[in-house]
């Protein structure tokens, strides 16, 4: 039996040791806090790994889509009213899986309870067009100038 924190060290440590980057280790370390806050919030400081269950996920995801306000304790944004971004609860969610899917190759859990764990669909998206404008912009600057002197043959 380990603790949910103590487990996520344990994961921490790991991918410091299989060399993944300091960025990425951060990013999943600060996801991991975020719903290790939740569990706290909603079990007490007691929760142990194995009671971990897909319903947990779930209702973490639906806490996350049905908060009103942005930035919460965020050290450089003041908070805002308003959805947290569909991408944004993705990316927490997926934190969460992949966590799930290192405790059960672990042998922390039996099985892998968090990959039954759907994401919010994300919206898809279509680059902007450049404008004409932008076009001649790019294509001025790939325009090499010949060294004065040289011989350009055609």
């Amino acid at each position: 039996m380990v603790s949910f924190d103590k487990a996520s060290e344990l994961y921490i440590s790991t991918l410091a040791t299989e060399g993944k980057s300091p960025r990425y280790i951060d990013w999943l370390k600060t996801r991991l806090r975020y719903f290790g806050d939740f569990l706290t919030r909603t079990y007490g400081k007691d929760f142990i790994l194995q009671d971990l269950d897909v319903e947990d996920g779930r209702s973490y995801l639906r806490e996350l889509m049905q908060r009103g306000t942005r930035y919460e304790d965020h050290p450089m944004h003041k908070a805002q009213r308003g959805k947290l971004k569909t991408q944004y609860i993705h990316g927490l969610g997926r934190a969460v899986r992949l966590f799930s899917t290192w405790a059960h190759e672990e042998g922390y859990l039996e099985e892998n309870i968090i990959r039954r764990l759907k994401l919010p669909q994300l919206p898809k998206t279509l680059p902007e067009p450049l404008t004409e404008e932008e076009i001649q912009r790019v294509q001025r600057s790939l325009w090499i100038k010949p060294m004065s002197g040289s011989v350009i043959s055609p």
